[in-house]
């Protein structure tokens, strides 16, 4: 069940159509072109996919980031579609570490959220109306960070149940062929959440719309990729 995000996040776009971050939020801007830098690293060293399916190469990858330039423990945390299928398009957010261990305890945590909200970029391009189906589940998810979603409108429903069955549902063809029964429950890395306090080490993931893993695979200082 998608809950709040608290403390609140706030959530970057990196989209085809418009720059992340306007110029005048300088201290932001600097930050994206810094995850900017290192996704485009990561997408030279992702190993292929170990599924052979057309459906599932387009399918985005969750990630765990740490942040090579910061100078305490922080990390980019999101979501991303393969170069190789449609460029420069990520979700992020910035989060420092305390908050990224309570977050990966659940199965369902922001990564898995963001790669679902990117499906409606995988068939017929990025679009217009497309891209701000994007922008405007990012909206609403950061808005679920606020305690107890203060941020609604108390005289209008919840959004976020709706956005969850939106979210869940079959909206692409990776979603037609997997089944709740494929893939596991569990990350394939021990002591996960813990060991991504190894700051070496780029962690990345495929989830189902059931939220059950499909693939993983780690990246060490953006070296050579290992598939698990």
């Amino acid at each position: 069940m998608l809950k709040d995000f608290y403390p609140r996040v706030v959530i970057t776009a990196c989209l085809p159509d418009r720059p992340a971050i306007q110029k005048r939020f300088e201290r932001n801007r600097r930050l994206t072109q810094r995850f900017e830098a290192q996704l485009q690293q990561v997408n030279a060293q992702l190993a292929p996919s170990l599924l052979t399916a057309p459906a599932w190469q387009r399918y985005p990858w969750c990630f765990v980031m740490p942040d090579q330039e910061a100078n305490r423990r922080h990390f980019f945390v999101g979501a991303f579609i393969p170069s190789s299928v449609t460029p420069n398009v990520a979700l992020y957010a910035w989060v420092n570490e305390s908050w990224l261990l309570r977050q990966l305890l659940t199965r369902e945590s922001l990564p898995f959220w963001l790669s679902r909200a990117l499906v409606p970029l995988l068939h017929g391009g990025a679009q217009p109306h497309q891209l701000e189906e994007v922008r405007k589940t990012c909206r609403l998810l950061q808005r679920a960070g606020q305690p107890g979603r203060r941020g609604w409108n108390r005289h209008q429903p919840d959004p976020l149940p709706e956005l969850d069955e939106q979210l869940r549902a079959v909206r692409c063809s990776a979603d037609e062929e997997w089944e709740e029964k494929h893939g596991v429950d569990a990350m394939p890395w021990r002591d996960w959440p813990g060991c991504i306090q190894n700051v070496d080490t780029i962690w990345l993931w495929r989830q189902s719309r059931y939220g059950k893993v499909i693939e993983a695979q780690i990246i060490n200082d953006l070296g050579h990729p290992i598939k698990v």
